[in-house]
């Protein structure tokens, strides 16, 4: 889950085989939940976020970078 607390951001939203689906553009105030998948996050102007993860997450294990 993604909470923008102030600024601008850009999430784009990958499926299970790693393709893109969609961006969402999110403000301060909004947020934005991702239960499968991956996504990465593009900073459109100075922001402070929340990124939240059901745990526990181990990122050696966990995390994929494509």
């Amino acid at each position: 889950m993604i909470t923008v607390l102030d600024g601008h951001i850009k999430v784009d939203i990958y499926d299970e085989n790693l393709e893109f689906v969609h961006s969402e553009n999110l403000v301060a105030g909004e947020t934005i939940a991702l239960f499968r998948g991956g996504h990465g996050i593009e900073v459109i102007e100075d922001s402070k976020f929340i990124e939240s993860k059901q745990g526990p997450y181990l990122e050696d294990i966990d995390k994929i970078r494509f």
